[in-house]
């Protein structure tokens, strides 16, 4: 049977260029599913709507209102191959406004060559828009441009030039295009008598040139300070030279900090001083520098930076500092089937027919230990913490401080009644999740409950599998872990319905908002599916604007949204509780 049409064109379009999907169902991580035919920006163009869809994505664009980027830049490609003259046009004359560096610009190029693939080579009006993009940037940004993504997407700047025609419009920027065809050598002739932007110029990108190829890390890092150089132009080799990072971190956005506490991390260089590990001045000068960027709450909310991005980086630094054999068994039944199928010389092969029947055989005492093991696995590597608190005490307490603050500061509150409800079995509380795989499934399912949790004064918390009933709400994220976890299924293939909320609700006459459920299955619909359950609660209990999302942490593909007010979300990163807050205030 068909699905129901749930959205009009219109809200559908703006849904894709916020989020990536045009329907009910969402699909975190790098999403590379496109729709190249039923595109509902070829159907608003037929219906002579194109020019105010180019005004929707200009806008999105500039509010920063979306969770993806890139889906922007796949409809702008849709636009600039359509039939329609007028909106091809206008397409055209926006790609400066929408594509703000070269990754936009090589992601937008991407797409246009998949979507106009019968196309041969570029029209006069793609060329003179691509030209139009090189031209209107100030030299001296265009330099930095070209140099921080040289190739992207498939794209560099020299095929840009080549498929564009390149016109410079003037000398700076004729001398930045000539760096990037013929070299160093070729721009350094002939230019004693220069002006003093192009000497400006020719001096960035020549420092340029000697970081890339020189070893000599104090006249990198003099360079660095200079000429304000990013770490996209700093070759991975002297990722280990700690004069390089304190001249690199002067600079750096909270974000880019938090990515590479890893790199950090794991060199030693924010280990504070010891008697068994003593540390230098440039180690002490590494250390200050992130403690102040990661202690400024204020770029939290500057940067946009939610509580799940922090939550991620304090599990990349705590890996930092593991071995090798502690990580082997952060995520359980990784290696069994190895095991198995090549034993070691002290260990039996049994069938694995065997082992199920003599498991069934067990009084459950086997079962309730592998519950336990599986917890004590899931818990955010606590066999970690005490030597990552030990390397740098100031700096694990602000991190975990900065998620508190993400949560107060990027989730406001949407005044709303939760029923959170979730599902976890005891195969799946080590398995990490589908487009993040730094996180388990129970974390997240922790995590986001904390978050409600804090930011929602009406909120209740239940376990589901055939049937519903309540845990106990508690605030902090280790009592959270521990209650979810206690209360997986043993059994992975135990029956689950996820209508199971909504008529325990019903039955209880409960009046909520909304009902999150969060599930480390691919679930089964019971005997009456949500969407119809849904109705029902919304007739009886008049609570008509009641919505529903379900949260398949596992599954790539889900079915459940066929009312409206549903959402269905494959899997979960650090856009999820953005969509939803987005999804549950109809903004999109």
């Amino acid at each position: 049977m068909a699905r129901p049409v749930l959205l009009t064109d219109n809200a559908s379009y703006t849904r894709y260029l916020k989020t990536g999907t045009q329907g009910n169902f969402y699909l975190p991580g790098r999403n590379k599913t496109f729709r190249y035919t039923d595109n509902v920006l070829v159907r608003l163009i037929a219906q002579q709507k194109g020019d105010s869809a180019l005004e929707e994505l200009v806008r999105v664009s500039k509010d920063k209102s979306y969770v993806k980027r890139e889906p922007l830049l796949f409809m702008l490609a849709v636009a600039v191959n359509t039939d329609n003259r007028s909106v091809k046009c206008a397409a055209h004359s926006k790609l400066s406004e929408v594509c703000e560096d070269t990754k936009d610009l090589f992601t937008f190029l991407k797409h246009n060559k998949n979507y106009g693939h019968h196309r041969k080579g570029w029209g006069r009006g793609l060329r003179r828009a691509v030209n139009n993009w090189y031209n209107t940037k100030d030299a001296s940004h265009l330099a930095e441009l070209v140099t921080r993504y040289r190739f992207f997407a498939g794209w560099g700047h020299r095929d840009v030039f080549r498929m564009a025609h390149i016109a410079p419009a003037n000398e700076a920027i004729a001398l930045v295009i000539k760096y990037v065809v013929k070299g160093i050598d070729a721009i350094k002739k002939g230019q004693e008598n220069a002006s003093d932007e192009i000497k400006r110029i020719i001096s960035y990108l020549d420092a340029v040139h000697t970081v890339k190829h020189s070893t000599d890390d104090t006249a990198i890092a003099g360079l660095i300070e200079k000429h304000g150089l990013g770490i996209e132009h700093i070759p991975c080799p002297l990722y280990s030279s700690k004069d390089v990072w304190v001249s690199l971190l002067e600079k750096m956005s909270l974000t880019d900090i938090l990515k590479y506490l890893p790199a950090l991390g794991s060199r030693g260089f924010l280990t504070v001083a010891s008697k068994e590990s003593p540390t230098d001045e440039a180690c002490k000068l590494i250390q200050s520098k992130v403690l102040d960027k990661v202690k400024d709450a204020s770029a939290i909310e500057t940067e946009r930076i939610g509580p799940f991005a922090i939550y991620i980086a304090i599990k990349n630094y705590m890996r930092a500092f593991a071995d090798k054999s502690e990580l082997r068994g952060e995520h359980r039944g990784k290696g069994s089937a190895k095991r198995r199928e090549h034993p070691t010389p002290d260990t039996k092969a049994e069938p694995q027919s065997k082992k199920k029947k003599k498991k069934k055989k067990d009084d459950g005492k086997e079962i309730n230990n592998e519950i336990d093991n599986q917890l004590a696995t899931s818990m955010s590597l606590t066999f970690l913490t005490d030597k990552v608190e030990k390397a740098n005490q100031e700096l694990f307490e602000a991190l975990h401080n900065n998620f508190r603050v993400a949560v107060e500061k990027t989730v406001p509150s949407t005044g709303k009644r939760f029923l959170v409800a979730v599902k976890s079995t005891m195969s799946a509380l080590g398995q990490t999740i589908r487009g993040c795989p730094a996180l388990t499934a129970l974390e997240v399912m922790a995590v986001m409950t904390a978050i409600i949790g804090k930011n929602e004064k009406h909120r209740e918390l239940g376990f589901f599998t055939a049937s519903f009933h309540l845990l106990n709400y508690h605030v902090e994220l280790k009592d959270l872990i521990q209650e979810i976890g206690s209360n997986a299924a043993p059994i992975p293939q135990l029956k689950c319905d996820p209508a199971a909320p909504i008529t325990w609700a019903l039955e209880k006459k409960r009046p909520y908002d909304v009902f999150l459920i969060m599930t480390d299955g691919q679930e089964a619909k019971g005997e009456v599916s949500p969407a119809v359950r849904l109705k029902e609660y919304r007739e009886q209990m008049n609570l008509p604007d009641t919505k529903m999302i379900i949260c398949g942490l596992l599954s790539p593909k889900m079915d459940f949204a066929d009312a409206e007010g549903m959402l269905d979300i494959g899997g979960f990163d650090t856009t999820v509780p953005e969509v939803i807050h987005k999804f549950l205030n109809g903004e999109i």
